[in-house]
């Protein structure tokens, strides 16, 4: 009897190991599924990014490089480069890389033009928005190109009818073709650029 006892025990106990194993392989094998479906989610999104020229990387993991103050003297040669696939500015002086800002570019159907460029205005406020039947207010405007009779640029995140865009919207293109920076970081820009200053846009 004893031994029919512990026959039995001994059985319970290799049917929990059992048990647990197929638990355990059931669980990895869940795992696994979780991941894959994780890492295609990711590369479909980038795909998808790339291809509505989107950031590959979200504002909050891009890195800035985001200085107190930049120089302002004319004497030096500056240079203004918007890597629109990045959504990302980078500032020159004198060929070195001296900060690198998180952008909002053109949207979909408003893209904003590539090519080579050189600053035309400079206004503290400019406005617009009464072709789409709207009020932007844009501080810290620098205009570079024109689109018709209409002039695109780099300023500060807009008021639209009097609310300020947020700034979520950096590291996407969602703008109607201007060049959006965060704000502080739009009149540092403005007061380094000049007029004449060349501006080169790339995706």
């Amino acid at each position: 009897m004893l031994e029919k006892n512990l026959k039995m025990e001994e059985n319970q106990v290799n049917n929990k190991k059992v048990n647990y194993l197929k638990y355990f392989k059931i669980t990895i094998f869940l795992l696994v599924i979780l991941l894959f479906f994780i890492i295609a989610g990711y590369v479909i999104l980038n795909i998808w990014r790339a291809e509505n020229n989107y950031s590959i990387l979200p504002s909050f993991i891009a890195k800035e490089i985001a200085p107190a103050d930049l120089p302002q003297s004319s004497d030096a040669q500056k240079r203004i480069e918007i890597d629109l696939r990045r959504q990302r500015m980078i500032l020159y002086l004198n060929d070195e890389k001296i900060a690198e800002y998180v952008i909002s570019s053109g949207r979909k159907g408003k893209m904003t033009m590539a090519g080579n460029f050189s600053i035309l205005t400079k206004y503290p406020v400019a406005f617009g928005g009464l072709s789409q039947g709207q009020r932007w207010t844009m501080p810290y405007f620098i205009g570079f190109y024109m689109v018709g009779t209409e002039e695109n640029g780099i300023h500060e995140m807009p008021f639209i009818d009097g609310w300020r865009e947020p700034a979520t919207d950096l590291g996407y293109p969602v703008s109607h073709g201007c060049v959006r920076l965060g704000v502080g970081i739009a009149e540092k820009v403005y007061n380094f650029a000049e007029i004449g200053t060349p501006v080169w846009a790339h995706y």
